[in-house]
């Protein structure tokens, strides 16, 4: 089971890692974009799409990461002085009783989004450039996939953690 734990927090880590270098675009739109709206007195009119996509890929993709080096934002008071057996059995119920169907929802949705804007042509109407939107439908079902996919994993290292305990504590 380490292994496909392994397997899965190396592939989150990679995604992580590649779409971290989309905040160089997003960076470089909104620097242009400023330029030419204050200096040039030319805004795009593309800029506001670019932005608002590439800051949603961003911040999906790296809740699969921030899940994987557990770094989300959780409730110390209690939890941090549980032993690591309940830390894992509150792991364990939070994930399968909220996360995962909560996730496995919004992947549902998202997949179901990503498809639906293909079949009608979608286009975005938040800004006159209107590009098409089902690239951006699918990087939120994809990085939503990745969500659902790594908290799987998180189970995993629960159940991990928890027959590791009860194998230590019949051996010990």
């Amino acid at each position: 089971m380490q292994r496909l734990i392994q397997g899965i927090e190396g592939v989150t880590a990679g995604i992580g890692v590649v779409s971290s270098w989309l905040i160089l675009p997003l960076v470089l739109a909104l620097c242009y974009e400023v330029f030419v709206r204050y200096v040039l007195g030319q805004p795009t009119i593309w800029a506001f799409d670019i932005t608002y996509m590439l800051t949603a890929s961003i911040f999906l993709t790296a809740a699969a990461h921030t899940l994987a080096h557990n770094r989300h934002i959780r409730i110390d008071v209690f939890y941090g002085n549980f032993s690591a057996t309940r830390k894992a059995w509150v792991d364990l119920t939070g994930y399968l009783v909220l996360f995962l169907p909560v996730i496995a929802l919004l992947a549902y949705f998202s997949i179901g989004n990503f498809f639906d804007s293909i079949r009608r042509s979608e286009t975005s109407d938040l800004s006159p450039w209107h590009p098409v939107m089902w690239p951006f439908r699918m990087a939120i079902a994809l990085c939503f996939c990745l969500l659902l996919i790594q908290g799987i994993c998180e189970v995993l290292k629960s159940v991990v953690t928890l027959t590791s305990r009860k194998q230590g504590e019949k051996h010990g």
